[in-house]
């Protein structure tokens, strides 16, 4: 009996685990979507700023 306790506890220490890594990777992967979109819009503004500095001179 001792042994299955054991066994059913490591099993779900790994699932908690497992979802906590799983959780992290979701928050990775929102931030990196967040840093590609604000790189996007960064990268755009910046070409804006150009033209318009371009089109004054």
């Amino acid at each position: 009996m001792v042994t299955i306790d054991r066994l059913l506890t490591v099993e779900r220490t790994a699932d908690q685990e497992r979802e906590r890594w799983l959780a992290q990777q979701d928050e990775v992967l929102t931030w990196r979507l967040r840093a590609g979109a604000a790189e996007v819009r960064l990268s755009r503004d910046r070409d804006d700023f150009d033209r318009s500095n371009t089109a004054e001179r």
